[in-house]
């Protein structure tokens, strides 16, 4: 197998990953649940944030070898990928935060007296608010990230509609999430993760696809 292939795989693998975390990435914890319900729901946010962390660093390792085969000495290639390395460490906060703390603490307040479910609820809605923080520190990001790389696809002459593709995609979440039309709750979040898997699983499928990728080597592939 292809070096190359390596990479487009892990971007594909991971983007994957993420699409199946949304999917299935309970709607939403209640305290006034049900023991056993809580307990269900809690295992589930538990495995597929447990999912989406173990997707980030796939990802990042698919960024890093298209980062080095496109030209790892452009300064687009590069601030890209730090751009998405900085997004990959401000998602994942949120995702330990949602899917590990979360449901901890919402198991506690089943059960607990009312001074300390006040206690918990307080706890609760910062840890809500650290949550759509880092979120939002992630649309950011990884939304700067594709549109830099697609713009280095585009002056390269690389797969030129990838990176009309990308900057269309990268402008337009950055455009709706700075209107505040875009709402980082798990269907907002999970259309934007949506697109943007896209996007990569496209550019994962073409580092699997063409011989000749990058140009340089002896081709490219418009």
């Amino acid at each position: 197998m292809k070096q190359q292939s390596i990479y487009g795989i892990a971007l594909i693998v991971g983007s994957l990953a993420g699409v199946v975390t949304l999917i299935f990435h309970p709607s939403g914890l209640s305290h006034t649940a049900s023991p056993d319900q809580m307990g269900h729901l809690a295992q589930v946010a538990v495995v597929t944030h447990a999912l989406a962390l173990v997707s980030l660093p796939i990802l990042v390792f698919g960024f890093l070898g298209f980062t080095l085969k496109q030209g790892g000495g452009r300064p687009l290639i590069q601030a890209g990928f730090v751009a998405y390395v900085f997004a990959s460490f401000w998602v994942s906060i949120s995702a330990v935060s949602s899917g590990l703390i979360a449901p901890q603490l919402i198991r506690q307040m089943v059960g607990a007296d009312e001074s300390a479910q006040k206690v918990l609820q307080t706890i609760l809605s910062y840890n809500f608010q650290l949550n759509q923080g880092f979120a939002k520190l992630f649309v950011i990001g990884s939304s700067v990230a594709v549109i830099l790389w697609s713009i280095s696809l585009l002056k390269s002459g690389t797969i030129r509609w990838l990176g009309i593709l990308g900057c269309v995609i990268g402008l337009v979440n950055l455009f709706v999430f700075g209107l505040g039309h875009l709402r980082l709750n798990v269907h907002g979040f999970g259309l934007f993760t949506f697109i943007q898997s896209t996007w990569v699983i496209l550019l994962g499928a073409m580092m699997c696809r063409v011989i000749d990728f990058f140009p340089g080597e002896s081709g490219r592939m418009e």
